[in-house]
């Protein structure tokens, strides 16, 4: 009868789409980790950037859009330490070039990086920046 029970209680709680309340250890240890990871690009890019000024780090990390980052959770975070490489070798086309591209691989909106290359004649820069999101999205190249 016991196990009658447990399997009923199993079925129903898939069907309700209770499973995210059963498994809250793991979920909290995966957004631990994410919210980390998040934090240490901010950090990272303030460091490739040589900001010394610890107000500077709090500041950052308490801002309204890295708070909200980190609340939604999403991957945009991610691409600051690559606009921060961007501006610190922006006199080295080609590493200028593929951090750029691959800020516009990652999320189609950092676009406007490859107008800032072409504004400041730095064509060979924006000329890599548009062939290197050919090099990760299409496939077999």
């Amino acid at each position: 009868m016991k196990q009658v029970v447990e399997q009923a209680l199993s079925v129903l709680i898939v069907a309700l789409g209770l499973t995210a309340v059963f498994d809250l250890p793991g979920r909290w240890l995966g957004l631990t980790i994410w919210n980390f990871l998040q934090a240490a690009a901010i950090v990272g890019a303030l460091g490739v950037l040589r900001v010394r000024d610890l107000r500077c780090y709090a500041l950052a990390l308490l801002s309204i859009p890295v708070l909200q980052g980190f609340i939604w959770g999403n991957a945009t975070l991610l691409l600051v330490p690559l606009v921060a490489l961007a501006w610190r070798w922006r006199d080295r086309w080609g590493q200028a070039g593929i951090v750029v591209g691959l800020a516009v691989a990652s999320k189609l909106f950092a676009w406007p990086l490859i107008v800032w290359l072409v504004g400041t004649r730095r064509y060979r820069a924006a000329a890599a920046a548009t062939a290197e999101p050919g090099r990760w999205i299409v496939p077999g190249s």
